[in-house]
């Protein structure tokens, strides 16, 4: 799993100072998940940034900046992902970390991602100058007071959201097999795991009325399910999930005890 480089943008000393606060929440949650994270020093100017990360950038890496909007139209607001114009992949990878960061912060509108194009400068250098896989996230609009409050008093679950965004980004370009199936309620429903007649220590996940279990059960049921085919993964809070059905392809059975919330796994001699 490649390292998550993150920067901060420019603006006002206050802006500048809640983004660094953002970053280190968002720093904490995805170490505590298990990644490796660069926080590029928020003194750089973008050039500076932008030599910092390309001088230390290895494959598998992954460069985000989080950033805030501004307009003369207070009433303008909302989150968005930014990705270099006619990348058809880092475009999925910009529309699914905004997903994520709106599923843990409802009240911050979504307003899509977008091409760098769309700025208007004819393309931003974080997206182009960054020799690894970038994307650029503005959190909000600092001139909306809806999101300026959401940025200073909701800080924890934005930082959630995007710890959960951010993951999803390095973990696809990492190459984890992952299929999108974005929760319709979330948090998503936990569920128990039994296998072989033992609880699991672990728990899954109920996504649109279908089982996902962690892949890392794997150890106990005989089969690399990170890498075995013909299995549907989704990525949630940084743990990699797959769908409970889908282990009957490997000689293994698969049942529902819906009044114990539990999915029952029974390996087949």
């Amino acid at each position: 799993m490649g390292r998550i480089f993150i920067s901060v943008g420019e603006g006002s000393p206050d802006e500048v100072q809640q983004l660094i606060l953002l970053r280190a929440l968002v720093t904490a949650e995805l170490r505590s998940r298990g990644f490796e994270v660069l926080d590029v020093p928020a003194y750089l100017g973008l050039r500076e940034t932008i030599q910092w990360i390309n001088v230390r950038a290895r494959p598998g890496d992954v460069a985000v900046q989080l950033d805030t909007n501004a307009s003369p139209n207070p009433s303008a607001r909302g989150a968005s992902a930014f990705y270099i114009a006619y990348n058809i992949e880092r475009q999925i990878q910009a529309q699914r970390l905004l997903r994520l960061l709106v599923g843990r912060l409802p009240q911050l509108p979504n307003r899509g991602a977008k091409p760098d194009t769309a700025t208007g400068f004819g393309g931003l250098a974080f997206n182009r100058d960054v020799i690894i896989p970038s994307l650029l996230v503005e959190v909000g609009f600092w001139t909306n007071p809806s999101d300026r409050f959401l940025l200073q008093n909701r800080r924890s679950d934005l930082a959630l959201g995007l710890t959960d965004g951010i993951a999803a980004f390095s973990l696809a370009v990492s190459g984890y097999p992952i299929e999108d199936d974005t929760p319709s309620v979330y948090p998503p429903p936990r569920i128990n795991v039994m296998i072989n007649n033992r609880f699991y220590p672990g728990e899954g996940i109920l996504v649109n009325n279908k089982s996902y279990l962690p892949a890392n059960l794997a150890n106990q049921l005989g089969t690399d399910l990170i890498t075995a085919p013909n299995v549907q993964r989704i990525q949630y809070e940084g743990e990699v999930y797959v769908r409970a059905t889908d282990l009957q392809k490997y000689n293994i059975a698969v049942s529902w005890d819906n009044p114990r919330q539990t999915v029952i796994l029974r390996s087949i001699a």
